[in-house]
């Protein structure tokens, strides 16, 4: 059967004006939620700081993503879109788990491995361009705030539970496992960069993913609804 293209691209348009809006006006209503979670930080309410915390941060994560439209690329928007994703099942995980405390390990465990590379890089990088080499050694404060971290902990913090356990344990492995392959097939360079679909841009395409941003959007402001009453009710 033969695709009558006017009437795709006529849906096209009208997907795009509400989709587009629809992302707008969740990236706000998520804006706002991080003004209230800052109030509440502010207020320096003890026994919710984890969970206040945890709000504020992942909010002001979310918000300043960059803004997907049409006109944008389909690396851009399948990287928002995978990132909001992971971001959605996340925040569902540690609502259903009601440990927020964790989090302070695994961001602290994360900041050592970034460290670790940062400290890596250097003899790397002088690897790579011998202009490098006899530099100025940048790396003192890194190494400093590696210390203190190691010194904090007696063994090393224990990582947060990879994307795919958190899935499995909030009833989303199906839509990470098909997002994780298919979006990991057109952002890394793999055989099928190759010999892969090269009509992706068609603008379709990524109509959908725009229509996926803006449902993990929502979803992400309930979860974040959530936690937020949270900070409240154990006050």
């Amino acid at each position: 059967m033969k695709i009558d293209e006017t009437l795709v691209q006529r849906n096209t348009e009208h997907l795009r004006a509400v989709y587009e809006a629809k992302i707008k006006e969740f990236r706000k209503k998520i804006e706002v939620l991080h003004d209230k979670f800052n109030k509440r930080a502010q207020d320096r309410i003890f026994k919710t700081r984890y969970e206040t915390t945890f709000g504020l941060f992942l909010s002001e994560y979310i918000f300043k993503l960059p803004v997907c439209t049409l006109e944008s690329s389909i690396d851009k928007v399948l990287l928002n879109a995978r990132r909001l994703c992971e971001a959605f099942i996340t925040v569902k995980y540690f609502n259903q788990q009601n440990d927020f405390e964790k989090m302070v390990a695994y961001c602290d465990r994360d900041r050592m491995e970034y460290l670790e590379g940062c400290l890596a890089r250097t003899e790397t990088d002088e690897k790579l361009f011998f202009e490098l080499k006899n530099m100025p050694d940048m790396n003192q404060p890194n190494r400093d705030e590696l210390a203190k971290l190691k010194q904090k902990y007696e063994e090393k913090p224990a990582k947060m539970p990879n994307m795919n356990t958190m899935a499995q344990s909030v009833g989303l492995k199906k839509e990470y496992d098909y997002f994780y392959k298919f979006s990991s097939k057109l952002l890394h360079f793999c055989p099928f960069s190759l010999n892969g679909d090269s009509h992706f841009e068609v603008p379709v395409h990524k109509i959908i993913f725009l229509m996926r941003i803006e449902r993990y959007l929502e979803k992400i402001k309930e979860e974040l609804d959530i936690v937020y009453q949270k900070t409240k009710l154990t006050n």
